[in-house]
């Protein structure tokens, strides 16, 4: 006879001295389909106009790693075919730059700036994409990523996309 606990069997006790232990069932994380339902509802909270260093600071590093590391890194860390699961990290850290060169500039910038921009976004995007891969802390590549946003914003890039 087995006890069913948290939709995992275990052995019933023999009364010998066992007890019957509490078996959790395993944490999941949030799908891709979680991930783009609230996708709409951050984007629509990055349009607001802000104060220029709380949306790159809070709101911007929560959204991107969510949907970047949660939804892209580890569907592509599940993917049947090898090679997209060992360089998780270096696709996503190119979408993560693409996404920024397309989306972040003025129109009116040359296609070597919009180039610039998806690199200086990419290879710090690639560098948590690594921790990520070793760590799986969404809080640390929040950290992380908000880090680089405030270097960029102390080192004058953000008067780059004002103009």
């Amino acid at each position: 006879m087995t006890h069913t606990l948290s939709h995992v069997e275990t052995p019933a006790p023999s009364g010998r001295g066992e007890r019957l232990r509490a078996v959790s069932p395993p944490a999941s994380r949030p799908g891709l389909l979680a991930v783009l339902t609230l996708l709409p509802a951050g984007l629509a909270l990055c349009l607001l106009p802000w104060h220029f260093a709380l949306r790159p600071l809070l709101l911007s590093p929560w959204l991107e790693e969510i949907v970047f590391r949660l939804g892209l890194q580890d569907a592509l860390s599940r993917c049947r075919w090898s090679a997209l699961r060992r360089h998780a990290a270096v696709i996503t850290a190119g979408a993560f730059g693409v996404a920024h060169a397309v989306l972040s500039p003025p129109a009116a910038w040359p296609a070597s700036l919009s180039l610039a921009l998806a690199l200086s976004t990419a290879i710090p995007a690639w560098w948590i994409g690594r921790d990520y891969g070793r760590h799986r802390s969404l809080l640390r590549c929040v950290a992380w990523h908000a880090w680089f946003n405030a270097a960029w914003l102390l080192g004058g890039g953000s008067l780059l996309l004002t103009r």
